[in-house]
C-alpha cells in the first residue's frame, strides 16, 4: 500500500509536466493535417446540425420546452467529457514513447496529457452553448436555471469515469492498436442509450429505474440537463449517488491497474 501511495505522490509532484506531454499529443494528432487544432474546434458542429434535423426536426423529441439544439448541445457538453476525453486520451502512451523510454515519467499525467484535445472540444461545447443561450434570450426566453453544485458533481463524474477508463485503454494500445477506434465505436452506441438525445422520459416509466441502474452514464448526463434547465426529468438521488460511487471505482481501479502495470509498460517502450 505504501508503494502504491508513493506512486500517487509521484504523479502530483510532476503535474507541472502535463502540458509538455499534452503538446506532444497534439502534435500527434493533428499536427501533419492541413487545418490543424481548428479542425477540433469545427468538428462538435457538424453532430449538433444533423442530430437536431433528425432528432428535433424529423422525429419531433419533446425536450421539456426546451428548444432541442439547446437541449442537444447541453448534452454534448457533457458527454464529451467521456467520449472525447477517452478517445483523444488513448494512445498517449504511445505518443510519449521518448519520455517513457528514457526517464521516469509520471505515467498518470500523461493520460491527462492526451485529453487536450479533449478539452478543447468540451470547450467548443460550451461556446456553441453561451452562444445559443444569447440568441434564444434575445429572440425567444431565457431556459437557463443553472445549480452549479449540481453541474460540478455531473463534470466530476464523468472525469472520474473517462481517467479510470483512458488508463485502461491507454495499456491495451500499447498492444492492440485498434483499441482507441473500438471505444469511439462503443460510445457512439452508448451515447444512444444514455439520454444523450432524448429526455428519460421516452423510456417507458416502469423500466427507468432499471435502465438508471443499468446505465451509470445516464444518470449525470440528466442531472446535468437538470441543473442547467432547472428541468425534472426523473432522477431519483440514489441513482446519481450510484454513478457518483461507481465513478471512483473506475478511477481507483484505473489508478491501481496503472501502478501494476508500470514495469510491463516500460517494458515494451524500451
Amino acid at each position: 500500500m505504501d508503494s502504491f501511495i508513493n506512486f500517487i505522490i509521484f504523479q502530483i509532484k510532476n503535474v507541472n509536466k502535463i502540458p509538455i506531454y499534452a503538446f506532444i499529443c497534439k502534435q500527434h494528432a493533428v499536427g501533419n493535417t492541413k487545418l490543424g487544432v481548428f479542425w477540433i474546434i469545427i468538428r462538435p458542429f457538424f453532430p449538433l446540425v444533423s442530430f437536431t434535423l433528425v432528432f428535433g426536426r424529423v422525429a419531433s423529441i419533446e425536450t421539456n420546452q426546451v428548444p432541442y439544439l439547446l437541449f442537444v448541445t447541453c448534452s454534448f457538453i457533457i458527454w464529451s467529457l467521456i467520449d472525447d476525453f477517452v478517445f483523444w486520451s488513448t494512445r498517449s502512451f504511445g505518443y510519449n514513447y521518448y519520455f517513457i523510454k528514457n526517464y521516469k515519467t509520471p505515467l498518470l499525467n500523461v493520460v491527462i496529457a492526451g485529453n487536450y484535445l479533449g478539452l478543447m472540444i468540451f470547450i467548443t461545447y460550451v461556446i456553441y452553448f453561451l452562444v445559443l443561450i444569447l440568441y434564444y434570450n434575445l429572440t425567444d426566453q431565457n431556459y437557463i436555471y443553472f445549480d452549479i453544485i449540481g453541474v460540478l458533481l455531473s463534470i466530476i463524474i464523468f472525469l472520474f469515469f473517462s481517467t479510470g477508463i483512458s488508463i485502461f485503454t491507454n495499456v491495451l494500445d500499447l498492444k492492440i492498436k485498434d483499441v482507441r477506434f473500438s471505444t469511439k465505436y462503443i460510445f457512439n452506441i452508448l451515447m444512444f442509450i444514455s439520454c444523450v438525445l432524448y429526455p428519460i422520459n421516452y423510456v417507458p416509466e416502469k423500466y427507468r429505474e432499471l435502465f438508471l441502474l443499468l446505465n451509470p452514464l445516464a444518470a449525470p448526463i440528466i442531472n446535468f440537463r437538470n441543473s442547467i434547465f432547472g428541468s425534472n426529468e426523473f432522477l431519483p438521488t440514489l441513482y446519481l449517488t450510484y454513478s457518483f460511487v461507481l465513478s471512483i471505482i473506475v478511477l481507483l481501479s484505473g489508478l491501481y491497474f496503472l501502478y501494476k502495470k508500470e514495469e510491463a509498460i516500460l517494458d515494451i517502450s524500451r
